[in-house]
């Protein structure tokens, strides 16, 4: 709760927040949903390995759809 307040506290006063490493460990959808972010910087896992890789490809395409829809900067 605590965590909350503070990110939220730190956006009313228009700091820009990220949320680094998507879709790895703590950094999720639900975390997503929780707190107001303004940047989605997807893993370095994904996209490495994007060129050959149809499922790291489908999931940085996911992630695009994902950061338009909820007017968000992408970072990879």
């Amino acid at each position: 709760m605590i965590k909350w307040i503070i990110i939220s506290r730190l956006r009313i006063k228009e700091f820009a927040l990220s949320i680094d490493d998507f879709g790895t460990g703590h950094s999720n959808i639900e975390q997503l949903s929780r707190f107001p972010f303004c940047e989605l910087k997807i893993d370095r896992s994904f996209v490495q390995g994007a060129r050959n890789d149809r499922l790291s490809r489908t999931i940085i395409d996911a992630s695009v759809l994902l950061a338009r829809e909820l007017d968000m900067q992408l970072v990879a």
